[in-house]
């Protein structure tokens, strides 16, 4: 019986392994909207990544551009941009995929190419892994 449960724990060992190195490897997103009644939108926030990026889709009947604004937060600090693109109406846009030394919370900010502007429709997605 004993060679038993130590064949049992050996796997249960080895599927716990795979599991978490299965886990480091995927990557998470979330995406959010932002409506012509509304001058900024956040999307949610995800993490703990070293590398995340954005793309941004401006819907054709946005009266303006939108950016998305990628931002990232080590644990115990506050909110840096890593990077911004603009997507004008119609298009959209994908950023470079930034890279940590730490792995950190990531999430996206979009506004209208003019301050407080409204009546733009984009939808954005952070991806980060």
């Amino acid at each position: 019986m004993t060679k038993l449960k130590r064949k049992i724990a050996l796997i249960m060992a080895v599927v716990m392994m795979f599991s978490v190195v299965s886990m480091s490897a995927s990557a998470a997103s979330t995406t959010a909207t932002l409506n012509k009644n509304e001058t900024e939108k956040y999307t949610s926030t995800i993490g703990l990544y070293k590398k995340g990026y954005g793309t941004l889709k401006n819907d054709a009947s946005s009266n303006d551009g939108v950016y998305l604004h990628i931002q990232y937060s080590s644990p115990g600090k506050g909110w840096v941009q890593s990077s911004r693109i603009l997507a004008e109406r119609g298009n959209s846009a994908t950023s470079s995929t930034t890279t940590l030394g730490t792995a950190s919370s990531w999430r996206g900010r979009m506004t209208s190419w003019w301050i407080n502007g409204k009546n733009c429709k984009a939808t954005a997605t952070i991806t980060a892994n």
